[in-house]
């Protein structure tokens, strides 16, 4: 996976410390496109819905001030991840205005700094939507995206997907998509179903309702599935 990302930093050598420890942390299946701005005027003419995983940036710049900058940021995306850089980390507790996942402090040191944006790291690639084969083992390739299904349901053996745009099936079992889909933000919640979480419209008593289904939480699926909702909640 390729993550792209943007690092707002006046200083150089700050921003250069960051551009060095992000290739110290890439792997054969995460790499970075990095790209640098040495002002908030430089870099939101260029901002997009979209266009970036994760944005390092200075509180303290020269002209607009950080938290300005990143208000302006999510008035154009909600969801891109902020991470605030500072040598006063007072400045750093307004973060919560703007959604800010963390804050590094200058000058900023490897071993924090590869504990903190490792844990964003993982959060990006787990939260990215990615294909994923459905056809059982010998069959042609059937690819859906994760973000395409609602929830999946088992019935004499045949495995129905509920997709945003219909529904596909197929013979398996139900473990078996559990052990495909899990590292992908779904949980199981009884014994016949399992549902993505980015479609959940409410948890109520002992019920989930997801696409306007509602489904039992129940049997040795309960505390497994409120355990991975709560993490995917303080994510």
């Amino acid at each position: 996976m390729i993550i792209s990302i943007a690092i707002i930093e006046d200083e150089s050598e700050q921003a250069n410390h960051i551009r060095s420890y992000l290739s110290e942390m890439e792997t054969e299946s995460c790499s970075f496109n990095i790209a640098c701005f040495d002002s908030a005027e430089e870099f939101l003419p260029v901002m997009k819905k979209n266009c970036y995983h994760l944005i390092f940036q200075d509180i303290q710049l020269k002209k607009m001030d950080g938290l300005s900058c990143a208000r302006r940021i999510r008035e154009i995306d909600e969801n891109v991840i902020i991470v605030f850089i500072t040598s006063m980390p007072q400045f750093a507790i307004n973060g919560y205005e703007v959604d800010a996942k963390d804050y590094i402090l200058k000058p900023i040191i490897y071993d924090a700094f590869e504990r903190k944006i490792g844990r964003l790291l993982t959060m990006i690639q787990k939260a990215e939507s990615v294909w994923i084969n459905i056809a059982p083992s010998g069959n042609t390739p059937d690819l859906v995206k994760t973000d395409d299904i609602l929830y999946v349901e088992v019935f004499d053996h045949k495995i129905l997907y509920h997709l945003v745009n219909g529904c596909k099936e197929v013979y398996g079992t139900i473990s078996n998509v559990e052990k495909k889909l899990t590292p992908y933000r779904f949980a199981r919640c009884n014994r016949s179903t399992i549902v993505n979480f980015k479609y959940i419209q409410r948890i109520h008593n002992d019920t989930v309702t997801v696409a306007d289904q509602e489904f039992s939480i129940g049997g040795t699926k309960k505390k497994e599935f409120m355990h991975r909702i709560n993490q995917f909640i303080n994510q």
